[in-house]
């Protein structure tokens, strides 16, 4: 008799704003009009843990985009971060302390860097870093209250879009994935 085979669940997703918004167009400058920034987040629920393969980010916008720009505007001020958080802080930041302040960055941590114009109208940059090729896709533990997130402190008005998308699973003892702490 053969087992039947399963699956693990798929977790595809974009990152979310606290309103549920994926698009990160909008003025998260710190301290603009009291912003202490904004979150982007993939949050599993308290009895789910995550296993994140991938992270493909999305800038579309008017104009050329140079290696110092951020799409086609000046470089960012103070950055996007990428971590895994719980409400107590951040567990690790994979952006080192060296937020992504420009395109060019994203080639430094994704490697798979490209920009795409189709004739008339935007141009944009997509990035694919791959988490799973540096040894191991992430571990976000829900049940520990963890969550992974995108944090902007920056205006990105002037781009027409902005978006982190996820590809994963949910973690199966099944597979042999599960690891008490």
């Amino acid at each position: 008799m053969v087992e039947a085979f399963a699956v693990p669940q798929p977790v595809y997703q974009y990152l979310q704003s606290s309103t549920g918004g994926i698009n990160a167009v909008g003025n998260y400058s710190t301290g603009a009009g009291g912003s202490s920034g904004a979150t982007f987040t993939l949050s599993p629920s308290t009895s789910e843990v995550y296993r994140v393969n991938r992270m493909l980010i999305h800038i579309q916008d008017t104009g050329i985009f140079d290696a110092e720009a951020y799409g086609a505007r000046a470089a960012l001020t103070n950055g996007v971060t990428v971590r895994i958080a719980t409400d107590t802080g951040t567990v690790w930041d994979l952006t080192d302390g060296d937020p992504v302040k420009s395109n060019a960055q994203w080639g430094k941590l994704c490697y798979d860097v490209r920009t795409d114009a189709w004739g008339v109208g935007d141009v944009f940059l997509s990035a694919r870093w791959t988490f799973a090729n540096g040894g191991y896709p992430l571990r976000i533990d829900g049940t520990v209250g963890q969550r992974f997130e995108v944090y902007l402190q920056d205006s990105t008005t002037d781009l027409n879009s902005h978006q982190f998308y996820v590809h994963g699973h949910q973690e199966d003892e099944a597979y042999g994935e599960s690891f008490n702490h």
